[in-house]
C-alpha cells in the first residue's frame, strides 16, 4: 500500500471529525456532481477546505469500493482507493467507515438518484 499519499486534513479538522458520533438513523444525501452517498453525520462544522476535498475523496472511494459505483474514465480510481487506504492506515475514526454496505432503502435512494438526469451533463 502506497502510505506517502498526504491526507489534507490539519489537526483541527481530526479533532472535528473524530468527535463526530455515528448515527445509524440518519437518512443519507446524495451529491450528483460526483455521484456518491453522503450522512449528515458525516461532516463536521468547520472543516478546513483541504478536509472537505479529502472527505470528498472519501466518499467516492466507498461510493466505488462498496457502493458499485464505476468512475468516469477520465478519474483515477487508484487515488481515491490509495486516500481511502491512507486513512484506514492512519486510523482515522469517522462515521463513513461504518457504512461499508447500504441498506436496502438507501440502496433504492442511490440507484434511484444516479438514475436521475446529472444536471451538470
Amino acid at each position: 500500500m502506497d502510505t506517502d499519499i498526504e491526507l489534507g486534513f490539519t489537526a483541527t479538522d481530526l479533532e472535528l471529525i473524530e468527535a463526530l458520533v455515528f448515527d445509524p438513523s440518519s437518512e443519507p444525501m446524495y451529491c450528483s456532481f460526483r455521484a456518491y452517498l453522503q450522512w449528515p453525520d458525516e461532516l463536521p462544522t468547520g472543516i478546513s477546505p483541504e478536509g472537505y476535498d479529502t472527505l470528498c475523496d472519501l466518499w467516492i472511494a466507498r461510493a466505488c469500493r462498496y457502493h458499485g459505483l464505476k468512475l468516469h474514465r477520465s478519474l483515477d480510481s487508484n487515488t481515491f482507493a490509495r486516500v481511502w487506504d491512507r486513512a484506514i492506515a492512519q486510523g482515522i475514526k469517522w462515521p463513513g467507515f461504518s457504512r461499508l454496505e447500504l441498506s436496502e432503502k438507501d440502496r433504492e435512494y442511490y440507484e434511484r438518484m444516479r438514475q436521475q438526469k446529472d444536471p451538470f451533463d
